[in-house]
């Protein structure tokens, strides 16, 4: 026997940043059209005191510019900024080289991003929106099945639990239950490398560097981080390579990896590093459902796609489809219209279809030339990195695709 939750305007799988972020923004943006009465539920497995309080999983984001506007605009920045670091000097190298394309932050007059823990970063998202009206949190709840119907679908939840919503939000990561029950095609590309994540510590201050140096085996990524009082200069780390090389760092003793790590490291930017956190291991691979509406439902973020983290913008390609995915459907409720309207959606997929596929091939592409032994391509590599700091225009262009600010 089943049990009604209730009914919903928009229902959202899923509970990571994504999922949170939406169901925050449609609030917002709500609010500024005066919109008639609505209800929003967000369904996770996870348990709730969980999602308010998240496990350190070693990631790092990368914030641009955009997505710092939005947190602030949804009042979320305003408890991050002190555990933020700023990115006022952005670095691109071919291996351990020291001269590549260069980003001062001076050139735009403000910092090119934030890096911020992803942790820290859930965990304020959850606290601003346990505290928001017009959204209910059902967790921990498992979405099992669902069924269409002409006006709205039904969900049907473990424990025989059972809620119908107009509109249906699948934000629920990579490995999507929704994407999977609704019939999606989903395209894979699995690299041949993992990455290891950790934060250390160094002798120097980062003083905002951020530094991407592309070998072979795949790229190696130093973010900065906010220190603390034992360790007061700290980096975060992405070093990406096969899966034999990532397995065998993960389980060097502290000491022979702290080595390992200064080998890659400038000595006079960073001094001695000291690793100060676990390492966490994660496999690579991008993906991309070819659409990402049908009647009635609509996928975010990583359901919809994912791409390598050599360019570090996984969540701000998500944050870019909360903001446009919000806009249409406040649009529908404050004009008293049906969300889950196929035209709507419509306007949606059109407004991030380029976004997305320009940026999976650009990350793909970057996998593609630089992960390599190839001596022409590096020959191509170096001198490429050189050319595009000696043209302004050209430089202009990516740094507005660095920031997030791109017309794309």
């Amino acid at each position: 026997m089943s049990t009604s939750l209730n009914s919903f305007d928009v229902t959202i799988i899923g509970g990571g940043a994504i999922g949170a972020l939406f169901a925050l923004s449609l609030v917002h943006d709500c609010s500024l059209k005066k919109t008639p009465p609505y209800k929003i539920a967000l369904i996770d497995q996870t348990p709730l005191e969980t999602l308010l309080n998240p496990e350190t999983d070693g990631r790092t984001f990368a914030l641009t510019t955009s997505a710092y506007d939005l947190l602030q605009k949804l009042d979320i920045w305003k408890n991050l900024s002190a555990q933020a670091s700023p990115i006022l000097n952005i670095l691109v190298t071919e291996g351990n080289c020291q001269e590549g394309l260069h980003y001062d932050h001076a050139s735009v007059q403000r910092p090119f991003g934030y890096i911020i823990e992803s942790s820290l970063l859930r965990k304020e998202i959850f606290f601003k929106l346990q505290n928001t009206k017009n959204v209910t949190f059902l967790a921990p709840f498992k979405l099992v099945s669902l069924k269409k119907e002409t006006s709205h679908v039904t969900l049907f939840l473990e424990e025989g639990k059972t809620l119908t919503t107009r509109l249906l939000v699948g934000a629920d990561g990579k490995n999507s239950k929704v994407r999977n029950l609704l019939g999606f095609d989903v395209f894979h590309f699995p690299y041949p490398q993992h990455a290891l994540v950790c934060h250390f510590s160094h002798t120097y201050p980062h003083r905002g560097w951020s530094i991407e140096a592309f070998y072979p085996e795949g790229p190696f990524a130093v973010l900065p981080l906010k220190g603390t009082e034992d360790a007061p200069h700290q980096s975060g780390l992405v070093w990406t390579s096969s899966p034999e090389e990532i397995k065998h760092l993960s389980t060097l003793d502290p000491k022979d990896f702290n080595v390992a790590l200064s080998l890659k490291l400038d000595p006079h930017r960073y001094g001695i590093p000291h690793l100060v956190s676990k390492r966490w291991t994660y496999p690579l691979s991008a993906h991309v459902t070819p659409t990402f509406i049908t009647e009635r439902a609509v996928l975010l973020g990583d359901s919809a796609h994912g791409i390598h983290p050599v360019a570090g913008q996984g969540l701000n390609l998500g944050i870019r489809d909360v903001e446009s995915l919000s806009s249409e459907v406040s649009k529908a409720l404050s004009l008293g219209l049906d969300p889950g309207s196929l035209g709507f959606l419509e306007n949606y997929q059109k407004s991030r279809r380029m976004d997305i596929l320009s940026l999976l091939g650009i990350t793909h592409g970057l996998i593609r030339l630089f992960s390599n032994h190839s001596k022409i391509l590096r020959f191509l590599r170096e001198n490429g990195l050189l050319m595009i700091n000696s043209l302004p225009s050209l430089k202009r262009f990516f740094v507005s695709e660095a920031m997030g600010k791109s017309s794309r």
